[in-house]
């Protein structure tokens, strides 16, 4: 495996383990708003989509690569 494929595995493991704390949380209806501060988001959103960037190298810009952890609230 690359380094690229390394750092995104280890950025979904780390996702795995905040994403529990992060859909958890009290919000409206007992649904969880999307938070930007939160860790899990800022992998969700930030993390891999650079990520997959940085695997992809100059290909990368024939692609839109975006992250997101729901639209309002979290997804589940």
């Amino acid at each position: 495996m690359g380094v690229g494929v390394n750092s995104l595995r280890s950025t979904f493991l780390a996702i795995a383990e905040a994403w529990p704390a992060y859909q958890d949380r009290p919000g409206k209806k007992g649904v969880a708003p999307v938070d930007q501060k939160e860790l899990a988001y800022k992998l969700v959103c930030e993390r891999v989509p650079q990520t997959l960037l940085g695997i992809l190298g100059s290909r990368g810009g024939r692609f839109k690569v975006e992250g997101s952890t729901g639209r309002g609230n979290v997804t589940a």
